[in-house]
């Protein structure tokens, strides 16, 4: 027989506040399906120290005793401890998770029960951001946690949480919660097979399980908008998944004639209209970037881009095109100057590939010659007017739009 529906808690890092409370709670009885789904909701407060409530982003320097992320750091840990006394398995998620599936809930109760075993069960990083090879397998903290396994609680409370914050004060006051399992697995020191953490680790290592129910896309490329997933992009991809973790694009209109499109970028000088098929207008510092890719696949050997934009500009001027890959390396690079004989001139960059890649960036820039014309400063100089991206395989071409910056 199935048990009761699962409690709906709220977890805060901050002291009471009672206002909180009755928002979440009054909000909640505004919704019937949510009484049927959950048998209640609770609203916690952790009440963390300021030293404790503490996250700062992209640095090396010790910001607190208890590290950069001490936040979510001790948010997830007195959560835990709280519930453990209550609880069986625990899902986390965090604020941009979102079910794709009907049944979700049911389906990760299933997934518990056929795990009864583990001690997390969630996702490793699936999209299209590049990943440090130690961190490549770690699993996103929006997981099922096992707390109501004493050993679990044991082997967190005994062994794991006091070396990370060892790690965090000696070696990286970075490290996050989620990331200090698979850390303390990628340690030197790991290296030898009579280490005691190595042996401790061997007996417990299958008790951190990756499933496909649950899949984690919040890399840099996609909350930054150079690469773009749809529910059925997902589902397509992983067809038992049942919650995301990262952005969703609401619908594939990023998706022009067989070519992915991210989100333009844009530095220094730019106007941008907002009907497609306009001109872009660029100044001297003036560039826009922009990712694509083939959905529902990779570049590949065999593949090739070619990338080609016409513009008007004053003699000398030009446009130079840089096509990079998702780690930043500089795949081709071509530039065009206006001459005396030509109005509108042509730019065009191309690539064959021979190793995957995910995505490509492609940047569009001012370029200008030393006897350049003068332009008086803040004014227009480049004006970018048609744009094609086209993919080939085995010179066949596959996709072709002329939608760069629509």
């Amino acid at each position: 027989m199935p048990g009761p529906p699962p409690r709906l808690i709220f977890s805060f890092n901050c002291g009471d506040k009672p206002e909180y409370a009755r928002q979440l709670t009054e909000e909640f009885g505004r919704h019937a399906i949510l009484g049927e789904l959950f048998s209640c909701i609770e609203v916690h407060f952790c009440d963390l120290p300021p030293e404790k409530d503490v996250y700062i982003r992209n640095s090396k320097v010790l910001g607190s005793p208890y590290g950069n992320k001490a936040g979510p750091n001790w948010l997830f840990y007195e959560t835990m401890k709280r519930l453990r006394a209550d609880c069986d398995f625990v899902l986390l998620m965090e604020t941009d998770c979102q079910p794709i599936a009907t049944h979700w809930l049911q389906r990760l109760e299933k997934l518990c029960s056929q795990n009864d075993d583990a001690w997390m069960i969630g996702s490793h990083y699936r999209g299209a951001s590049p990943l440090h090879r130690t961190l490549a397998r770690h699993i996103n903290g929006n997981a099922l946690y096992h707390i109501g396994d004493p050993a679990f609680w044991d082997f967190l409370e005994t062994i794991l949480w006091p070396w990370m914050h060892r790690h965090i004060q000696e070696v990286d006051p970075d490290l996050a919660y989620d990331c200090a399992w698979e850390t303390f697995l990628h340690r030197p020191e790991m290296e030898n097979p009579g280490h005691y953490d190595w042996i401790i680790s061997r007996e417990v290592i299958d008790r951190f399980r990756i499933c496909n129910a649950i899949v984690n896309i919040a890399g840099y490329a996609e909350q930054h908008g150079d690469y773009l997933w749809t529910r059925k992009d997902v589902l397509q991809r992983y067809p038992g998944a049942v919650l995301v973790h990262g952005p969703l694009a609401p619908n594939a209109q990023h998706a022009r004639s067989g070519i992915g499109l991210g989100k333009m970028r844009t530095e220094g000088g730019v106007r941008l209209s907002d009907r497609e098929g306009e001109p872009v207008m660029l100044s001297h510092d003036g560039g826009v970037i922009r990712s694509l890719w083939l959905p529902g696949a990779s570049f590949a050997p065999g593949m090739a881009l070619r990338v080609s934009a016409g513009f008007e500009a004053p003699l000398r001027h030009g446009l130079r095109i840089e096509m990079r890959d998702c780690n930043g390396t500089l795949l081709a690079s071509s530039r065009s100057i206006r001459q005396p004989e030509k109005n509108s001139v042509w730019c065009t960059v191309a690539h064959a590939f021979a190793e995957r890649h995910p995505f490509v960036r492609i940047a569009f820039r001012h370029h200008v010659t030393k006897d350049a014309e003068p332009v008086p400063a803040g004014e227009d100089v480049l004006k970018i007017t048609r744009g094609i991206f086209e993919i080939s395989r085995d010179g066949e071409v596959v996709a072709r739009s002329r939608a760069i910056f629509g």
